[in-house]
């Protein structure tokens, strides 16, 4: 009844919450390609992704009429995603119509997850420290946040929690069915994202383990050949199956392109997006290998290759994921860079996981350290793999949302329930009970805006802040569409809003406006007169702007590349963009009049926009 009611909980916060929300910035990529697989067998779209989680979100609109995608358009040669996208979203009324019900097949993703953590934990941890570890998940906002949406993260975090536990269960008690599940498990981990790779290790020591303990059980007459043999051939056989299951889901068919030849190289057309694939995944390449230490990842990528022993989109989405850890745009805490910092994810958990969770993760700790867990081969397993991942997030360069953590929280949540051992007892009992709590309090009042949640002492502590300590899909992803339009319609002036824009969505699919900056250029811009400006936080903290950013019109080497008089300004950017720019850095120092969401609202009469804007006001 508790898992019931824990799932229930979790499934009305998820599925009631999958409407609110507009389309998310990745959503978009994943969407659209997931329809164009099933739809022509063609991999040219989101390559930097491997296909299963698309087709799972947009399996159920195969069974209705959508509207005619734009096959005969130029975005399809150029393999523009998001072009093509565009032009299919205009067609749809409402525009996220088709969006939401492959949310709910995410949403039935994350709900596996939370039995997937709840099954694990019982073994792991016993039933007290599983029905701990189950609300966890259930209460866990991150969790709920992405795991209604079209994307990998949380996925992944299923897959990999359910490969480590299943190959340990099939090596520790061999059989048909465990071997299946196992097989299957490592297939869906390798189709499902790129950086699973980091899952690897933690899945070979499960495996390990697991064969350690079949062998402590059932001593196998025939010495050591015999003990090694059996599991190595179990786990060769697991990885043939896996492979041959990348090569179906690519229907068995190296290149990216259905209606291409095998070989890119053929391509004579020097303006067709498929040569222009083939350059830029050899510049990547080239790129890769003069990064200090980067041999095994290029050499392996070259050497299958060229012998056609992986599908050409795996092989490019791997190259792609490789290329892109080395350097993003990144904000944070003020402090703005392209390399990342090591603080960021450890900052960034601390800032939105509720402190409930967190209190528990430590007892967690405490009770594996004091030997309370029920199977410490399987906590090693997953305490593998948390390290593994989160020390290659911590390293790495990008540093562009918490929810890139999200694939070791179910194993973060099998390692609370661990606490519940030292917690069922007098005081703690209450502290187990008020954790909990406290933690599915904060989730339901976060309904139905999970993304910019933050935990309640960092929200006091933000509450006089105008651009949030983090941002990016920490925050504003693009999800605010739908609230903005509403408010607009019960509080605007009949004037199309003025919108500094993050997210890939054409806003003006949504509501009546008229772009500002943006993570993706529109055109026309914005007139610049009186009524309300809207703009993303992560537009004006000037993570992807630096022309936003505090002190850089101080600079007079910006000012001077920015005069009228100069023919080279006047070539990159016209004056009105230049004034747009100003506007918004001066922006930065007004407390907004509203908020939508993430989104900061201001009320700017012709006076304040003519002053914001000019270019004789001092500089921001």
């Amino acid at each position: 009844m508790i898992v019931v009611a824990l799932l229930g909980v979790q499934a009305l916060l998820a599925f009631g919450s999958i409407t609110a929300d507009s389309r998310t910035f990745d959503e978009t990529s994943h969407f659209i390609s997931g329809i164009t697989y099933w739809a022509r067998n063609d991999f040219r779209f989101d390559p930097e992704n491997p296909p299963l989680v698309n087709l799972w979100a947009t399996l159920p609109l195969r069974l209705v009429d959508l509207p005619p995608l734009p096959f005969a358009s130029r975005a399809w040669t150029k393999a523009d995603q998001w072009g093509f996208a565009e032009e299919w979203f205009a067609q749809c009324d409402p525009v996220d119509r088709w969006l939401w019900p492959a949310r709910a097949m995410m949403t039935l993703l994350l709900l596996g997850l939370s039995l997937t953590v709840y099954g694990a934990a019982r073994e792991a941890v016993g039933e007290t420290g599983a029905l701990v570890s189950l609300a966890c998940v259930c209460f866990w906002p991150t969790l709920i946040a992405h795991g209604r949406l079209v994307t990998s993260d949380i996925p992944l975090g299923l897959v990999a929690t359910l490969a480590v536990w299943t190959a340990y269960r099939a090596f520790a008690r061999p059989g048909w069915v465990r071997w299946m599940a196992a097989a299957l498990a490592l297939a869906a981990l390798l189709l499902t994202k790129f950086s699973a790779v980091l899952v690897l290790p933690a899945w070979g020591l499960a495996a390990v383990l697991g064969g350690l303990a079949w062998r402590a059980a059932r001593p196998t007459p025939g010495g050591m050949a015999r003990a090694i043999g059996g599991p190595v051939a179990r786990a060769v056989s697991m990885a043939a199956f896996a492979y041959l299951a990348i090569w179906a889901t690519y229907g068995f068919r190296y290149s990216i392109y259905s209606d291409d030849v095998a070989d890119l190289r053929t391509i004579a057309d020097q303006q067709d997006a498929r040569l222009a694939q083939r350059v830029f995944w050899q510049q990547i390449l080239n790129y890769a290998a003069q990064q200090r230490g980067a041999v095994v990842v290029p050499g392996f990528v070259a050497f299958c290759e060229a012998r056609k022993l992986l599908p050409e989109a795996y092989l490019y989405g791997f190259t792609y994921m490789y290329h892109m850890a080395h350097a993003r745009p990144a904000y944070a805490l003020g402090q703005y860079g392209d390399r990342g910092w090591w603080w960021y994810f450890p900052a960034a958990f601390a800032l939105k996981t509720p402190v409930g969770l967190q209190i528990l993760i430590a007892l967690g700790l405490v009770a594996i350290a004091a030997g309370k867990a029920r199977d410490t081969r399987i906590i090693a397993s997953m305490g593998a793999m948390i390290v593994i991942y989160a020390a290659t997030a911590v390293g790495g360069s990008i540093n562009i949302g918490e929810r890139h953590l999200a694939p070791i929280y179910p194993a973060l949540a099998i390692v609370a329930g661990a606490g519940a051992q030292l917690m069922q007892r007098g005081a703690g009992r209450f502290v187990l009970i008020g954790c909990l709590a406290w933690s599915g309090i904060s989730a339901i009042a976060a309904f139905p805006n999970f993304i910019p949640y933050f935990h309640e002492p960092a929200r006091i502590a933000m509450s006089n802040v105008q651009i949030p300590w983090l941002v990016d899909s920490n925050v504003d992803w693009g999800q605010d569409l739908h609230r903005l339009r509403r408010f607009v319609s019960e509080r605007g002036e009949g004037k199309p809003v003025k919108l500094a824009y993050f997210g890939s969505a054409d806003p003006r699919l949504y509501l009546d406006c008229e772009p500002l900056i943006g993570h993706i250029e529109r055109r026309p811009l914005a007139t610049l007169e009186a009524g309300l400006f809207v703009v993303s936080p992560t537009v004006l903290c000037g993570a992807y702007h630096p022309a936003l950013r505090p002190g850089y019109w101080a600079n007079e080497a910006n000012r001077e590349r920015l005069r009228p008089s100069s023919a080279a300004s006047d070539e990159e950017r016209s004056l009105h963009e230049r004034r747009v720019e100003l506007l918004l850095a001066r922006l930065r120092g007004r407390a907004a009049d509203a908020r939508v969401g993430a989104l900061l609202v201001y009320r700017l009469s012709a006076a304040e926009v003519e002053s914001l804007s000019s270019l004789d006001e001092p500089y921001p």
